[in-house]
């Protein structure tokens, strides 16, 4: 499935999803949805953030977004918001 960040920034083929606590980021980015390709999670383990949330459920129903875009859409990219 392939993703583009809030910034516009990183277009991604995107295979896992997680949801993470952003230390550091500030009240308005305290989680943050991150991408992870085949290869960027195999060989660097490092992802694309996607978004960022001020709170966890934001971050959940964003996520649950994504999955049923990818079930009815899956030849097209989902562009996160910023």
């Amino acid at each position: 499935m392939w993703i583009m960040d809030c910034e516009k920034k990183n277009l991604v083929d995107a295979k896992f999803f997680s949801i993470n606590k952003n230390i550091g980021g500030g009240k308005d980015k305290k989680w943050v949805i991150t991408a992870y390709s085949e290869s960027t999670a195999s060989a660097t383990l490092t992802g694309v953030s996607c978004a960022f949330f001020a709170e966890e459920d934001r971050a959940i129903a964003e996520l649950e977004k994504v999955a049923a875009f990818a079930e009815a859409n899956p030849e097209k990219v989902y562009k996160f918001n910023k």
